[in-house]
């Protein structure tokens, strides 16, 4: 009997402790995807931790508030720097779309006489807009949808109507 009571108390820590393992996981799920959804994700969540590492340490040194302030400073900088990179960035962007737009606007105005299909084309051609631009879109893939379209842009400008599936070195020798 004594045995049977042995394997029923075992039994019965083993479960507690799997339930407690359990929700330590789920908590620490839950917290990893919150940091996630904060932005502190992957490297910055490195970095989180190790700024939390060093006010520990300096905490010791010369005491909690200087830690947190010089920890809170650090961040503080940073942010700014990231936050005046993409000011840069989208000012960078949106100089290019002018430039682009005024281009655009200039060669399309450039030609007097047209033949009526190229006055067809112009006027499709017009109809097309530049790529929109999500409200999310960083401004890497932004600029990579306008140089996207600048080239397409520039090759339908440049190579005759007809001649759009010949390579280049087969129409200079007809």
């Amino acid at each position: 009997m004594s045995g049977l009571l042995v394997r029923l108390v075992v039994w019965a820590l083993w479960g507690i402790v799997r339930l407690v393992v359990a929700g330590l996981v789920l908590l620490v799920r839950s917290l990893l995807g919150l940091l996630g959804l904060a932005g502190l994700g992957g490297a910055r969540l490195a970095w989180l931790v190790a700024t939390v590492l060093a006010v520990g340490w300096a905490a010791q040194v010369v005491g909690l508030r200087a830690a947190v302030a010089l920890a809170a400073l650090g961040w503080l900088v940073w942010a700014t720097r990231r936050q005046r990179a993409q000011l840069r960035q989208r000012a960078a962007l949106r100089k290019l779309t002018r430039a682009l737009a005024t281009h655009t606007h200039t060669v399309r105005t450039a030609g007097t006489r047209r033949s009526p299909a190229a006055t067809v084309a112009a006027k499709a051609d017009a109809l097309a807009s530049a790529p929109r631009l999500a409200a999310g879109q960083s401004p890497e893939q932004a600029l990579r949808a306008l140089e996207r379209y600048a080239a397409a842009w520039t090759y339908r400008h440049t190579h005759p109507v007809g001649d759009h599936d010949t390579p280049g070195s087969d129409r200079e020798g007809r």
